[in-house]
C-alpha cells in the first residue's frame, strides 16, 4: 500500500502528523473516536464506510476556501 503522511486532528483538539498508509488510517479512527484525519498533499479527509464483514476507509476532498480576515 501507499504510504503517505496524515495530520489528525484528536478529540481534544491535538494535532499529530503520521505516516500511514490506508490500512493504518482505518485502524487509528476507529481506536480514537471523535478524530478526523486528513491526507496530506491531496487535501482529503477520511471517513470510514461501515460494512460487513468489513469496514473500509475512503477519502473524500476537502474544499479550499480563503477567507478574509479582518
Amino acid at each position: 500500500m501507499n504510504k503517505f503522511f496524515a495530520l489528525a486532528i484528536m478529540a481534544d483538539l491535538s494535532l499529530k502528523r503520521i505516516w500511514m498508509d490506508s490500512a493504518m488510517a482505518l485502524h487509528f479512527l476507529q481506536e480514537n473516536e471523535g478524530a478526523k484525519l486528513y491526507r496530506m498533499g491531496t487535501d482529503q479527509e477520511a471517513e470510514i464506510i461501515m460494512a460487513d464483514p468489513q469496514n473500509e476507509i475512503v477519502w473524500k476532498d476537502v474544499s479550499n476556501q480563503d477567507y478574509k480576515v479582518g
